[in-house]
């Protein structure tokens, strides 16, 4: 998936303020030199200027327009912290999709990203990568790196599984494994 670069880092900080506390934007009066009209300026700025910028989609992004075109916020916060677009996706480390307090976001790869995901209610203890087998009577762990899958063995408890799991992911992905 191509990612859309941003508009110039002047216009955004021409329309937009972060709040870093909050991480959230607000949106700026924004100059004439924005609009094709007189009119669309004066609209524009009574109707938007000190309202918060963005709303949440249905995966909790927060999300908006800018001159036409669709962008997430973090995304946004991100070149207006660091001066630049960020080099792939960016990770929310909390996992608060909505909360982009730029201490809270970091550049990762797509698997990364993946691999920062919350508890999965389907799964025994919420714990990806462990299993049940009731023909063995046992809790098997396994990760994924890569391509490939590792099996880490065969448990007689979810306890004993589930910390095996942990340190691999540890040791396998870092930071992304908290």
């Amino acid at each position: 998936m191509k990612i859309k670069a941003l508009p110039d880092l002047g216009y955004l900080r021409e329309c937009f303020e972060y709040d870093r506390r909050a991480g959230r934007l607000w949106w700026k009066k924004r100059p004439l030199a924005h609009f094709v009209d007189r009119s669309s300026y004066h609209k524009w700025n009574a109707r938007y200027a000190g309202k918060e910028a963005f709303t949440a989609n249905s995966h909790g992004y927060r999300v908006g327009a800018v001159d036409g075109g669709m962008y997430p916020a973090h995304r946004i916060i991100w070149k207006l912290e660091h001066g630049d677009d960020p080099a792939g996706q960016l990770d929310h480390k909390s996992r608060n999709k909505a909360f982009n307090g730029v201490k809270n976001l970091r550049p990762t790869t797509h698997s990364l990203n993946c691999f920062n995901q919350g508890k999965h209610s389907k799964l025994p203890g919420g714990r990806k990568g462990v299993r049940w087998r009731p023909d063995k009577g046992r809790w098997y762990a396994h990760i994924g790196v890569g391509n490939k899958q590792l099996f880490l063995g065969s448990f007689t408890s979810f306890r004993a599984a589930r910390a095996a799991r942990q340190a691999a992911e540890l040791l396998h992905f870092g930071e992304y494994a908290a």
